[in-house]
């Protein structure tokens, strides 16, 4: 991503999502596989892409994700993420499309190359644009930020929308970094109530799939420790056994538009959908998939 942001500042090229989604793709491919749907519905179909990381077990994580560009202004980056026209029409079809394929929502944000992002280095959550040898400063061009997040920051100015998202994103370089592990959770406020296997898996080292569904519970969970309001102890929503990997979730919603453990957590699978390795490998998508979204990734970790 920096590379083409950085080529298209040389060429004076307006850079845009699409383009930098297809370029983030022909850049990784063929370690990841990916496959763009034709647009039949042009004005029915937005730009959501569903990207599945997988590990050698075959346990998998989805995402519904939509690209957004952070887009500079003399202060620093700014997001819009009320688009089009203040109706926040694009968040409200990203999560109608994530319930249909009952996955999680996510925003992929582009923030441009270093000298595209350097007056906001002061946002990074590591050092504060103290350490210019910073590993998340280096790789804070594609950020993902989980759309629960995003929600709140819908109400906030563009920049400060971007600066607490620039914070709460995280790179997606990360995500599919073998040497990265997540860290202990142990402060979600419903801890205490999880059935024991929900609990180890927030309370202790997670890789793969399970590292990058932890990285996007974590950043909603540590906004729903800040929403104040009392935890209503609800039964779990319960669902296929076969199929999810935890199938029953606490039903807290805090403030946010849906519960955000089977939001998240139900995109945690025992394995890939069939569909999958199909269409990869050619085979026309289900009309599901190609009348809602503009094309699937599958990166195996």
């Amino acid at each position: 991503m920096d590379s083409y942001v950085s080529e298209s500042a040389r060429r004076e090229h307006n850079w845009g999502e699409e383009s930098a989604t297809e370029r983030l793709l022909m850049a990784v491919w063929p370690d990841v596989s990916y496959t763009q749907f034709n647009r039949r519905q042009e004005k029915a179909i937005g730009a959501d892409w569903l990207w599945w990381f997988v590990d050698r077990t075959g346990e998998s994580f989805g995402i519904i994700i939509q690209a957004k560009k952070m887009k500079q202004s003399k202060t620093g980056l700014t997001v819009d993420f009320k688009h089009p026209k203040n109706t926040g029409q694009q968040m409200d079809d990203l999560f109608a499309t994530a319930h249909e394929f009952n996955l999680p929502a996510a925003y992929m944000l582009y923030c441009g190359d270093s000298r595209y992002r350097r007056d906001s280095n002061s946002w990074c959550p590591a050092c504060s644009g103290k350490d210019p040898h910073c590993r998340r400063c280096e790789r804070a061009g594609t950020l993902l930020l989980p759309a629960l997040a995003a929600d709140h920051l819908r109400f906030h100015t563009p920049s400060i929308a971007a600066e607490d998202a620039f914070r709460d994103g995280f790179p997606l370089e990360d995500a599919v970094d073998r040497s990265v592990s997540t860290k202990t959770l142990a402060q979600d406020l419903n801890i205490r109530s999880l059935a024991p296997p929900l609990r180890e898996f927030l309370t202790t080292p997670q890789h793969g799939p399970r590292e990058i569904a932890k990285m996007m519970f974590e950043v909603v969970s540590r906004m729903r420790r800040g929403q104040f309001s009392a935890v209503t102890p609800e039964r779990p929503t319960s669902s296929d056994e076969d199929v999810f990997v935890f199938p029953a979730t606490p039903r807290d919603s805090g403030h946010f538009r849906t519960p955000y453990y089977s939001h998240i957590l139900n995109g945690l699978r025992r394995r890939l959908p069939e569909y999958v390795e199909p269409v990869l490998n050619g085979a026309l998508p289900p009309g599901s998939l190609s009348d809602r979204l503009a094309g699937m990734v599958v990166v195996r970790i």
